[in-house]
Protein backbone atom coordinates (compact mmCIF):
# COMPACT_ATOMS: atom_id res chain seq x y z
CA UNK A 1 0.00 0.00 0.00
CA UNK A 2 1.56 3.24 -1.23
CA UNK A 3 0.35 6.70 -0.19
CA UNK A 4 1.29 9.52 -2.57
CA UNK A 5 0.74 12.75 -0.64
CA UNK A 6 1.07 15.78 -2.88
CA UNK A 7 0.55 13.58 -5.92
CA UNK A 8 0.57 16.49 -8.39
CA UNK A 9 0.09 15.04 -11.89
CA UNK A 10 0.83 11.49 -10.75
CA UNK A 11 4.47 10.71 -11.50
CA UNK A 12 4.99 8.72 -8.28
CA UNK A 13 1.49 7.23 -8.31
CA UNK A 14 1.91 5.83 -11.83
CA UNK A 15 5.41 4.57 -11.07
CA UNK A 16 4.18 2.72 -7.97
CA UNK A 17 0.96 1.40 -9.54
CA UNK A 18 2.85 -0.15 -12.45
CA UNK A 19 5.03 -2.15 -10.05
CA UNK A 20 2.38 -3.40 -7.62
CA UNK A 21 1.55 -7.07 -7.96
CA UNK A 22 -1.11 -6.55 -5.27
CA UNK A 23 -2.26 -3.70 -3.06
CA UNK A 24 -3.14 -0.16 -3.97
CA UNK A 25 -1.97 3.41 -4.42
CA UNK A 26 -3.83 6.16 -2.56
CA UNK A 27 -3.09 9.53 -4.20
CA UNK A 28 -3.86 12.83 -2.47
CA UNK A 29 -3.82 16.08 -4.47
CA UNK A 30 -5.86 19.04 -3.14
CA UNK A 31 -5.41 21.59 -5.95
CA UNK A 32 -8.43 21.28 -8.24
CA UNK A 33 -6.84 21.97 -11.64
CA UNK A 34 -3.82 19.79 -10.87
CA UNK A 35 -6.16 17.05 -9.62
CA UNK A 36 -7.90 17.05 -13.01
CA UNK A 37 -4.56 16.39 -14.70
CA UNK A 38 -3.90 13.59 -12.21
CA UNK A 39 -7.25 12.02 -13.08
CA UNK A 40 -6.52 12.24 -16.81
CA UNK A 41 -3.08 10.65 -16.41
CA UNK A 42 -4.39 7.76 -14.33
CA UNK A 43 -7.22 7.15 -16.81
CA UNK A 44 -4.91 7.39 -19.83
CA UNK A 45 -2.63 4.73 -18.34
CA UNK A 46 -5.49 2.39 -17.53
CA UNK A 47 -4.58 1.79 -13.90
CA UNK A 48 -7.32 0.39 -11.67
CA UNK A 49 -5.19 0.14 -8.54
CA UNK A 50 -5.02 3.89 -7.85
CA UNK A 51 -7.63 5.68 -5.76
CA UNK A 52 -7.68 9.49 -5.96
CA UNK A 53 -8.61 12.04 -3.30
CA UNK A 54 -8.87 15.80 -3.80
CA UNK A 55 -7.66 16.50 -0.29
CA UNK A 56 -4.45 17.42 1.50
CA UNK A 57 -3.11 16.04 4.78
CA UNK A 58 -2.56 18.01 7.98
CA UNK A 59 -2.70 17.72 11.76
CA UNK A 60 -6.42 18.55 11.87
CA UNK A 61 -9.47 18.60 9.63
CA UNK A 62 -9.95 22.08 8.17
CA UNK A 63 -10.21 24.22 5.06
CA UNK A 64 -7.22 26.47 4.30
CA UNK A 65 -6.03 28.73 1.51
CA UNK A 66 -3.35 27.41 -0.80
CA UNK A 67 -0.96 29.77 -2.59
CA UNK A 68 0.78 29.65 -5.95
CA UNK A 69 3.88 31.38 -7.31
CA UNK A 70 3.02 34.93 -8.38
CA UNK A 71 5.73 35.12 -11.03
CA UNK A 72 6.39 33.04 -14.12
CA UNK A 73 9.82 31.76 -15.11
CA UNK A 74 11.81 33.59 -17.78
CA UNK A 75 10.34 31.35 -20.51
CA UNK A 76 6.79 32.20 -19.43
CA UNK A 77 6.02 28.88 -17.74
CA UNK A 78 4.98 28.13 -14.16
CA UNK A 79 6.16 25.32 -11.87
CA UNK A 80 2.98 23.42 -10.99
CA UNK A 81 4.56 21.65 -8.02
CA UNK A 82 5.01 24.74 -5.84
CA UNK A 83 1.56 25.27 -4.32
CA UNK A 84 1.78 25.83 -0.58
CA UNK A 85 -0.48 26.58 2.37
CA UNK A 86 2.40 28.60 3.88
CA UNK A 87 2.88 31.69 1.68
CA UNK A 88 6.31 33.15 0.99
CA UNK A 89 7.48 36.21 -0.89
CA UNK A 90 7.62 34.21 -4.13
CA UNK A 91 4.44 32.18 -3.47
CA UNK A 92 1.93 34.77 -2.33
CA UNK A 93 -0.94 34.45 -4.83
CA UNK A 94 -4.05 32.87 -3.32
CA UNK A 95 -5.16 30.06 -5.62
CA UNK A 96 -8.15 28.49 -3.84
CA UNK A 97 -9.41 26.95 -0.62
CA UNK A 98 -8.56 23.28 -0.04
CA UNK A 99 -9.61 20.62 2.45
CA UNK A 100 -7.11 19.05 4.85
CA UNK A 101 -7.74 15.80 6.73
CA UNK A 102 -5.77 13.76 9.25
CA UNK A 103 -4.21 10.57 7.94
CA UNK A 104 -4.97 8.80 11.22
CA UNK A 105 -8.68 9.56 10.72
CA UNK A 106 -8.55 8.38 7.09
CA UNK A 107 -6.93 5.08 8.08
CA UNK A 108 -9.61 4.43 10.72
CA UNK A 109 -12.49 5.36 8.42
CA UNK A 110 -11.20 3.08 5.65
CA UNK A 111 -10.23 0.33 8.10
CA UNK A 112 -6.90 -0.12 6.33
CA UNK A 113 -4.79 -3.01 7.60
CA UNK A 114 -1.42 -2.05 6.12
CA UNK A 115 0.58 0.89 4.84
CA UNK A 116 4.05 0.28 3.43
CA UNK A 117 5.29 3.55 1.94
CA UNK A 118 4.31 7.22 2.27
CA UNK A 119 5.73 9.78 -0.15
CA UNK A 120 5.34 13.39 1.06
CA UNK A 121 6.13 16.45 -1.05
CA UNK A 122 3.79 19.19 0.15
CA UNK A 123 5.90 22.35 0.31
CA UNK A 124 6.33 22.87 4.04
CA UNK A 125 3.25 21.00 5.26
CA UNK A 126 5.20 17.77 5.82
CA UNK A 127 5.50 18.12 9.60
CA UNK A 128 1.80 18.82 10.11
CA UNK A 129 0.83 15.90 7.89
CA UNK A 130 3.12 13.56 9.82
CA UNK A 131 1.81 14.81 13.16
CA UNK A 132 -1.68 13.94 11.92
CA UNK A 133 -0.34 10.47 11.08
CA UNK A 134 1.43 9.72 14.38
CA UNK A 135 -0.74 6.71 15.26
CA UNK A 136 -0.38 5.35 11.73
CA UNK A 137 3.41 5.68 11.89
CA UNK A 138 3.53 3.85 15.22
CA UNK A 139 1.22 1.09 14.00
CA UNK A 140 2.45 0.38 10.47
CA UNK A 141 6.07 1.66 10.50
CA UNK A 142 5.99 2.73 6.82
CA UNK A 143 9.01 3.81 4.82
CA UNK A 144 8.79 7.59 4.30
CA UNK A 145 9.99 9.49 1.22
CA UNK A 146 10.23 13.20 2.03
CA UNK A 147 11.27 16.39 0.35
CA UNK A 148 13.04 18.40 3.05
CA UNK A 149 13.19 22.06 2.08
CA UNK A 150 14.71 24.85 4.17
CA UNK A 151 12.58 27.68 2.69
CA UNK A 152 9.22 25.94 2.90
CA UNK A 153 9.91 24.49 6.36
CA UNK A 154 10.82 27.92 7.73
CA UNK A 155 7.68 29.42 6.19
CA UNK A 156 5.69 26.77 8.09
CA UNK A 157 7.41 27.68 11.35
CA UNK A 158 9.88 24.82 11.84
CA UNK A 159 13.36 23.82 10.72
CA UNK A 160 14.32 20.79 8.63
CA UNK A 161 16.31 19.58 11.63
CA UNK A 162 13.14 19.71 13.76
CA UNK A 163 11.27 17.60 11.19
CA UNK A 164 13.88 14.84 11.24
CA UNK A 165 14.31 15.04 15.01
CA UNK A 166 10.54 14.51 15.34
CA UNK A 167 10.78 11.40 13.20
CA UNK A 168 13.83 10.22 15.16
CA UNK A 169 11.57 10.01 18.20
CA UNK A 170 9.69 7.29 16.28
CA UNK A 171 12.98 5.41 15.78
CA UNK A 172 13.72 6.22 12.13
CA UNK A 173 17.05 6.59 10.39
CA UNK A 174 17.68 8.72 7.30
CA UNK A 175 19.37 8.47 3.91
CA UNK A 176 19.67 11.32 1.44
CA UNK A 177 19.11 10.68 -2.27
CA UNK A 178 22.02 12.14 -4.21
CA UNK A 179 21.52 13.93 -7.53
CA UNK A 180 21.99 13.15 -10.33
CA UNK A 181 23.35 9.71 -9.36
CA UNK A 182 20.30 8.65 -7.35
CA UNK A 183 22.36 6.75 -4.78
CA UNK A 184 21.66 6.79 -1.04
CA UNK A 185 24.05 8.29 1.50
CA UNK A 186 23.46 8.71 5.25
CA UNK A 187 21.72 12.03 6.02
CA UNK A 188 22.96 14.06 8.98
CA UNK A 189 20.01 16.07 10.38
CA UNK A 190 22.48 18.72 11.53
CA UNK A 191 24.07 19.17 8.09
CA UNK A 192 21.34 19.40 5.47
CA UNK A 193 21.27 21.14 2.10
CA UNK A 194 18.69 23.80 1.29
CA UNK A 195 16.65 21.11 -0.52
CA UNK A 196 17.01 17.33 -0.48
CA UNK A 197 14.97 14.17 -0.83
CA UNK A 198 15.24 11.90 2.20
CA UNK A 199 14.34 8.25 2.70
CA UNK A 200 13.27 7.53 6.30
CA UNK A 201 13.70 3.89 7.35
CA UNK A 202 11.92 2.42 10.40
CA UNK A 203 14.39 0.68 12.70
CA UNK A 204 11.83 -1.48 14.43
Amino acid sequence: VFFDVGANQGEFSLFAAKRLSAGKVFAFEPVSDVFQKLERNVTANGFRNIELFRKGLGNKTEHVLIHAPSQRFADGTRHEGLYTVFPTESRDRVHESIELIRLDDFIKERNLRSLDVIKLDIEGAELGALQGAADTIKRFRPILLLEVNEETSRAAGYSPRHLLDWLSSFNYRFDQITCPQGTLVPADPGRLNNIQNVVCWPLS
